[in-house]
């Protein structure tokens, strides 16, 4: 926080929120239902702006997910794994 602001969250902050709002198996905030969306990409915006803080340029990459939406109206939920944005040439091989 000295070096960066008072803005400043470490990796345990996040860590944290994940385990908080997605943490509970019976009461999933982050993944189940409509928000799953909207609550990622709140995440990554906070996640982005304290990147931010180190650094104003770094970004983080945008990801159009309505191009896999339609693809699961389409096909179903399975075509969601199918997206090139879990491919190794995103993330690398798993």
């Amino acid at each position: 926080r000295r070096r960066y602001g008072e803005g400043w969250k470490d990796v345990t902050f996040f860590v944290e929120l994940h385990n908080r709002l997605a943490g509970a198996r019976d009461c999933d905030h982050l993944h189940d239902g409509p928000g799953f969306l909207g609550q990622h990409a709140a995440f990554t915006l906070t996640f982005e702006r304290v990147l931010q803080l180190a650094d104003s340029v770094c970004t983080v990459p945008y990801w159009d997910y309505t191009i896999e939406s339609r693809a699961v109206d389409a096909a179903g939920i399975a075509a969601w794994r199918e997206s090139v944005v879990f491919g190794d040439d995103w993330f690398g091989p798993f």
